[in-house]
């Protein structure tokens, strides 16, 4: 929407800039931490959980994944005799040209902004056409990140674009503070009612969030079935809560239909809509390395790649599954003669 004349190249490139993964503090294990870690990494290149970012690099061939810029924290600032040393310092380890993280709430942030980054993010704009990126990390998220917006248009750091919207060129936001989906959202449609541009203004910085949100009562379908006796009776579990119950019969993902869904995405077949999208990775029935399946084997790349273009082709109606789960829930229950609204959910 705000870039109508851009190619669906460039288009994606902006969108998927917006979201950077701030999320490594929140982990509880390295294991985790790589896993979901991984999983930002199929949709957005931008992270600091550089466990993960190694771990995709070394599944793609020891080809880059993921990229992050320097960036300051608040250790590092309170470090250095002033603040404005500090940002000095990061200004000659970014380089010319180069783009870096301020981290401007340390001491006074609007002081911060509008007495340091602007005269440093001008001599950048008259100079070597360095990014200087101010974050807020504490007070009024929205109230932060407009700020250094206002600042930007008012010392003329910004480029206007063709549907008249501001864009901003040397001085511009990662903000970071605790943001979900809700404030982000907000933050952008404000951005919007002001003149600015909502994709080059700066980007979301999303940490405990991303923890948070795949939670096992969000992701989890259990199964917990068996087959009893010499006629294998089958089983079930009910459980007291439906994120526990089971889910009877044969797991299957099936592949919706679409009208441009690719045939094949880097080199990879697409199957045909209709049939069971699960693949099996590892099989432990077979020896030696034959255990690991072609889908393991794959680049990081290659993933990343059919996600996106997977989701995108995906009807939006068959993206997600939890209503049809509970709806198999409740005529289990019923089937068994138990009640519904004894659960909760």
């Amino acid at each position: 929407e705000d870039m109508p004349n851009a190619t669906p190249e460039d288009q994606m490139f902006s969108a998927r800039l917006m979201a950077h993964d701030f999320s490594k503090r929140a982990y509880a294990t390295p294991e985790d931490s790589q896993f979901l870690g991984k999983a930002h990494l199929l949709s957005f290149p931008g992270t600091d959980t550089f466990d993960a970012a190694y771990v995709a690099y070394k599944e793609n061939g020891d080809q880059a994944v993921g990229s992050s810029i320097a960036a300051l924290a608040h250790r590092i600032v309170m470090g250095y005799d002033t603040e404005q040393a500090c940002f000095d310092n990061l200004r000659k380890v970014a380089g010319p040209g180069g783009i870096a993280s301020y981290l401007a709430d340390t001491y006074n942030f609007k002081e911060a902004v509008s007495k340091k980054l602007v005269p440093m993010a001008l001599k950048a704009q008259a100079t070597d056409k360095a990014i200087l990126v101010g974050r807020p990390d504490s007070g009024n998220y929205l109230e932060n990140t407009m700020y250094i917006l206002q600042q930007a248009q008012e010392n003329g750091l910004f480029d206007r674009q063709e549907n008249g919207r501001l864009a901003m060129n040397h001085l511009r936001y990662i903000q970071g503070d605790s943001m979900n989906w809700e404030k982000t959202k907000k933050t952008m449609d404000t951005q919007i009612q002001h003149g600015y541009s909502p994709v080059n203004g700066g980007i979301f910085g999303i940490g405990g969030w991303l923890v948070r949100t795949p939670t096992r009562d969000t992701l989890s379908t259990a199964y917990k079935l068996m087959a009893k006796g010499e006629n294998l009776e089958p089983e079930v579990k009910l459980a007291d809560t439906l994120a526990k119950m089971s889910v009877p019969g044969p797991v299957q993902v099936l592949r919706g239909q679409s009208q441009n869904q690719p045939s094949t995405v880097m080199n990879y077949e697409i199957p045909a809509a209709g049939s069971n999208a699960l693949k099996v990775f590892y099989d432990g029935s077979k020896s030696g390395v034959e255990k690991f399946c072609d889908p393991l084997l794959e680049s990081f790349a290659t993933r990343s790649q059919r996600v996106l273009e997977g989701f995108a082709n995906a009807p939006l109606e068959q993206r997600v599954l939890s209503t049809e789960i509970v709806q198999i829930q409740q005529q289990v229950l019923a089937d068994h003669g138990r009640s519904f609204s004894d659960y909760q959910y």
